[in-house]
């Protein structure tokens, strides 16, 4: 999994900014999302896009990132 650590990076803004603002203009949740995935990808082409989507709801959501490295670690035991 890549790890975005670049705090120069404006990619966790833009994925928050966009995904606040289009759900404040009452766009759909899935709408929303979609378009948080395609600006990391734009910011990052480098990830995989299978990760696209895990990367975006933790930027979004960073309590989520716990839940994904709990069940990562129940998938291995």
């Amino acid at each position: 999994m890549v790890k975005i650590n670049n705090l120069n990076c404006l990619c966790k803004s833009a994925v928050k900014n966009a995904y606040k603002n289009l759900m404040q203009k009452g766009v759909r949740p899935k709408d929303a999302l979609n378009s948080a995935m395609h600006i990391l990808k734009y910011y990052h082409p480098e990830i995989n896009d299978s990760e696209i989507p895990k990367k975006t709801a933790v930027i979004i959501n960073p309590e989520l990132e716990n839940f994904f490295l709990r069940k990562k670690k129940k998938k291995f035991n």
